[in-house]
């Protein structure tokens, strides 16, 4: 056996590469419209974000990657909470990156990064309109309207006396605490009830 030598060249190969790369791309869609499965009940979708089964289920499809920082169950949340859904029957999904191509990207870019993943998702969202800016003043209103109860309770609440953090932990004192009780009781602090 003698062996054959390649008589291939950079630029037959670069070409050669480049013819491939490209057969794949512009034939991406319809093989992946062949290899993707049509959703088992296609009248439940109601946008490409939210689907409805006939249970009350609703399904919440999610184009962007769980980094570690909740966007997963973030990004499902928003939703949900904006079509009032029951959270037991709520689940998430991530969005199939074929079935993105087969319909034209309209989950777009499907890039987490940086944590983009909520900021980058809400215009999609509202496209979507599963996220309005009125509905976005109004959470913001409603969350400005609790903390500032939140912080009216606190500044209204009684102070309790430094007895009480002491007390309300055993039936008996410690000798140790018994000593801090008395320190703080002598630098000012007021026993219960007075």
């Amino acid at each position: 056996m003698t062996p054959q030598t390649s008589t291939l060249t950079r630029r037959a190969f670069a070409f050669g590469i480049s013819a491939a790369v490209g057969g794949l791309i512009i034939g991406a869609p319809p093989f992946a419209a062949a290899v993707y499965p049509p959703h088992p009940h296609p009248s439940a979708e109601v946008t490409i974000w939210v689907v409805i089964e006939d249970d009350n289920t609703t399904t919440i499809r999610i184009a962007r990657s769980e980094m570690g920082q909740g966007s997963f169950t973030a990004l499902a949340m928003l939703v949900a909470e904006e079509l009032e859904c029951d959270w037991l029957y709520v689940r998430a999904e991530y969005v199939d990156s074929r079935e993105n191509v087969v319909r034209g990207r309209p989950w777009g870019d499907m890039v987490t990064a940086s944590s983009i993943a909520i900021r980058g998702s809400q215009a999609y969202l509202r496209k979507a309109g599963a996220w309005t800016e009125a509905w976005e003043q109004a959470l913001l209103q409603d969350s400005a309207r609790e903390v500032d109860a939140a912080v009216s309770e606190y500044l209204n609440t009684a102070k309790p006396s430094t007895d009480a953090m002491f007390d309300s932990l055993f039936a008996e004192l410690p000798l140790h605490l018994r000593e801090q009780r008395a320190t703080a009781r002598k630098y000012g602090a007021k026993p219960s009830g007075h």
